[in-house]
């Protein structure tokens, strides 16, 4: 069963008390860029993941090269730096998380993997979309989407 104090206490430690987890195990953050990410802890889970939305894609071939290129970079995890790309399963997005075991996420290793996170996150936006840009002639170029849960209250990191 997965120990959601603790990232909550991290959350406040780092935060001065401002950020937390809702009921869900879920606390959402945006960057001073615009980045909108978030930090979640399912209830049957031993792991907590940082997960950001890159941008939309076109199901049905529109973005096949794009996504073939982000399997690429995908290898490994050398080019990602240990994160994962994906799909969304409930939308048409690109997803980049990360997760670390909950034993292991002391308060230092949770500020430091959030903050690497956010720049990784935000490299990955600007790279997602200069390879739409390179593969316009397919239909792609659509803008990144990064929407956040409706009607939560984000804090600026």
């Amino acid at each position: 069963m997965g120990d959601r104090h603790t990232i909550h206490a991290h959350l406040q430690s780092i935060s001065q008390g401002g950020l937390s987890l809702d009921e869900d195990g879920q606390c959402i953050l945006q960057d001073d860029s615009g980045l909108v990410f978030r930090i979640e802890v399912p209830q049957a889970s031993d792991r907590v993941f940082w997960i950001a939305n890159l941008g939309r894609y076109t199901p049905g071939g529109a973005d096949s090269a794009l996504l073939e290129e982000l399997m690429r970079l995908n290898h490994l995890g050398l080019e990602t730096k240990g994160a994962q790309f994906s799909l969304a399963s409930d939308e048409p997005q690109v997803v980049l998380w990360l997760s670390q075991e909950l034993r292991l996420v002391t308060e230092e290793v949770f500020e430091r993997v959030t903050l690497n996170f956010a720049d990784l996150a935000i490299h990955w936006t600007a790279k997602l979309e200069a390879l739409r840009l390179t593969s316009a002639g397919s239909g792609a170029g659509q803008g990144v989407d990064q929407a956040g849960k409706q009607g939560e209250t984000w804090l600026r990191i």
